[in-house]
């Protein structure tokens, strides 16, 4: 009987054993062991972290801020630029610069470009190389006109086939009716040629040099267009758009290598305008374009 009880306890412990595999036991946590393992969870960190911390954040900002100062382009005084040839003595002349600057800068006080001494700027002075050979040909000589003897012909004359033949004044120079200076013409000019300096002569002596074509000013004088410098003229002396008269002084040739070529008439428009003093009062001309 004993053996028979040993079996069936056997036999009833794995089946307890197989069953609680199963089903296991859900078990409840006792009193007070939730709050513990919470405490457990949101550990606090030890004396002295928390200041190690900010002492890190305060570097890395730190770093971060001179980076980006470092970065910030910053802006460079105005200075004056001294443009020269290159030469030996340039150091001298330098020099002096330096040393008497401060007059103008005390002199001009107003004058930002005046507060800090002038940038030299040397370039390469022009050598044998420069001289000899060319980069240009020059004008084309071929374009000219020439008359049936072979002599070349120079100076504005009417084409006979337009409504400005009528105000041209034929001739191989300009009179300057203020000085009496002669400045000859070096091409053959006619009504219609384009890109030129025409010289108009009022009948009070007074001289304006401009590049537009004739056609357009006859209009603003006809239209009494007051706010333009010849119109305003002509009206307040009382002349008459028959009392014009003009000459070509200058063709501005096309660039061969390229370039603006409306640029480069402007260039010689301001130039007949300073050499011929035709600006207000001595001349028509009110302004400059200062586009060169």
């Amino acid at each position: 009987m004993d053996r028979k009880s040993e079996r069936g306890d056997d036999k009833w412990r794995q089946l307890n054993t197989a069953n609680s595999k199963e089903q296991p036991y859900h078990l409840k946590p006792q009193e007070g062991a939730q709050e513990q393992n919470s405490q457990k969870c949101h550990l606090q960190p030890p004396e002295g972290a928390q200041e190690q911390n900010s002492q890190q954040l305060a570097t890395e900002i730190t770093r971060a801020l001179a980076d980006t100062e470092t970065n910030i382009p910053t802006t460079k005084p105005c200075r004056l630029p001294f443009a020269h040839d290159h030469h030996p003595s340039m150091n001298k002349v330098h020099n002096l610069i330096q040393k008497h600057w401060l007059l103008l800068t005390k002199a001009y006080p107003n004058i930002t470009a005046f507060k800090n001494p002038p940038l030299m700027c040397l370039r390469r002075p022009q050598n044998i190389k420069d001289r000899v050979v060319r980069a240009d040909m020059g004008h084309d000589s071929r374009t000219s006109t020439r008359t049936l003897t072979g002599l070349h012909r120079t100076g504005t004359f009417p084409c006979l086939s337009c409504m400005s033949c009528s105000n041209i004044t034929k001739g191989n120079e300009v009179i300057h009716p203020r000085t009496g200076k002669s400045y000859p013409i070096r091409d053959f000019f006619t009504c219609e040629t384009n890109f030129v300096v025409y010289i108009i002569k009022c009948p009070c002596g007074l001289l304006y040099a401009i590049r537009d074509r004739i056609s357009g000013h006859k209009s603003t004088i006809r239209c009494e267009k007051t706010w333009l410098p010849l119109p305003a003229h002509f009206k307040e002396v009382k002349h008459n758009v028959s009392q014009l008269r003009y000459q070509i002084i200058e063709k501005v040739p096309r660039p061969k290598r390229g370039g603006n070529h409306i640029r480069l008439l402007k260039q010689r428009e301001t130039y007949w305008i300073y050499t011929l003093d035709t600006l207000y009062p001595r001349g028509l001309n009110r302004e400059i374009d200062w586009l060169i």
